[in-house]
């Protein structure tokens, strides 16, 4: 028997040569597994935002074939829109015709006012700090995040509004995607526009910009988000 071992492993060896000169190698990007979606986390995204378990299993169907669903594709038109305040962050939650929904959010500090009207002191949630004082404020390191049942994308920026003045975006950074169920990262994030103050177009804009795939290489989409901020002091996060 020990005499056998080496030639099993010469057997081995070329075999397993032979097989990658015929090209047999694992994919790149692996199909979903059964469920649709490769992992329970879509599962966990849905039920957090109430979409129902019939909606979810056709929405897993959908995204066994490759095909991206309606929330991962640009341009995609919304049927519906809710605003909600949660787990410390503004979000947007949009539902699409097939059930998918997007959640675009930023993250909200607690702002403490002083009893005499000067600097506030600093309070924050998470990361997220703000402090000012008359006619201004900044929220520094706070989190801007868009999310989907398959994809994740963030950055962090500091914004300040001035009374009377223009807004700014002084810093950002910190981008970041995940990708779920198959999906893949075909080009890295990175920051694709900048425009620091709002005076020149009436916004401060920073834009994080990335590029995904489905499992099969049948779709792709560019996926872009953005933190804005008026002269007017509103803050909006969009995504393209």
């Amino acid at each position: 028997m020990k005499r056998n071992r080496p030639i099993k492993a010469t057997v081995l060896a070329l075999l397993s040569i032979l097989l990658l000169s015929i090209g047999v190698a694992a994919p790149s990007s692996a199909a979903p597994t059964k469920n649709g979606t490769g992992d329970t986390r879509a599962e966990a995204f849905w039920d957090k935002w109430g979409v129902a378990k019939k909606t979810q299993a056709e929405l897993r169907k959908k995204a066994a074939t490759g095909t991206f669903l309606d929330a991962d594709i640009a341009g995609s038109s919304p049927i519906s829109t809710d605003v909600l305040e949660r787990d410390g962050s503004r979000s947007t939650v949009q539902t699409f015709v097939d059930g998918s929904i997007s959640v675009s959010s930023i993250e909200l500090p607690q702002e403490a006012i002083s009893a005499h009207g000067g600097v506030t002191t600093l309070a924050a949630i998470g990361q997220c700090t703000t402090y000012g004082g008359a006619g201004w404020a900044s929220y520094q390191n706070c989190l801007v995040a868009h999310e989907t049942s398959t994809i994740s994308i963030s950055f962090r920026a500091t914004y300040e509004k001035y009374q009377g003045a223009n807004a700014q975006i002084p810093s950002h950074c910190c981008g970041s995607i995940t990708t779920y169920g198959g999906v893949s990262v075909s080009d890295p994030i990175r920051n694709t526009y900048y425009v620091r103050d709002s005076g020149t177009y009436g916004q401060a804009v920073v834009t994080y910009t990335a590029a995904v795939k489905s499992w099969n290489g049948a779709y792709s989409e560019v996926i872009a988000l953005s933190l804005r901020v008026s002269t007017n002091g509103s803050v909006s996060v969009t995504t393209y």
